[in-house]
């Protein structure tokens, strides 16, 4: 239990960081301290700097809010509960799909990460 609740809060860490300092600006360093870990953990638990990356996107797709929504009484009240989680669950990984672009841009592998989201995104939208 103790091992998941680590790798979630070093998970949380670097989502936090990729989104405000960037591919560039995050260290493994900066995201152990952050996550309140030593750097050996991070490695252990997750691996380089990319793999810790591929997490954290694996974990950031939008989802759908906890919880069921309440009662609505028309459907225009329920598209707007549904327009906001989306757009909530967008405006959360906005920072880390940066860092991923700016990854991307250096590394052929996160490249086509990259590539295979921006596909199963379109496919999901599409229906």
């Amino acid at each position: 239990m103790q091992a998941a609740q680590t790798r979630q809060d070093v998970l949380d860490a670097a989502a936090e960081l990729f989104a405000t300092a960037g591919w560039s600006g995050t260290t493994l360093t900066a995201l152990a301290s952050r996550a309140g870990v030593a750097v050996e953990t991070v490695y252990a638990g997750l691996g380089s700097k990319k793999q810790v990356l591929r997490a954290v996107l694996d974990g950031s797709a939008p989802v759908e809010p906890d919880g069921e929504p309440g009662p609505r009484t028309t459907k225009e009240q329920r598209l707007c509960a549904a327009t906001a989680a989306v757009a909530d669950a967008h405006e959360r990984s906005a920072g880390v799909w940066r860092a991923l672009l700016e990854a991307a841009s250096g590394d052929g592998e996160v490249e086509g990460w990259r590539v295979e989201l921006e596909r199963r995104r379109r496919s999901d939208v599409a229906g």
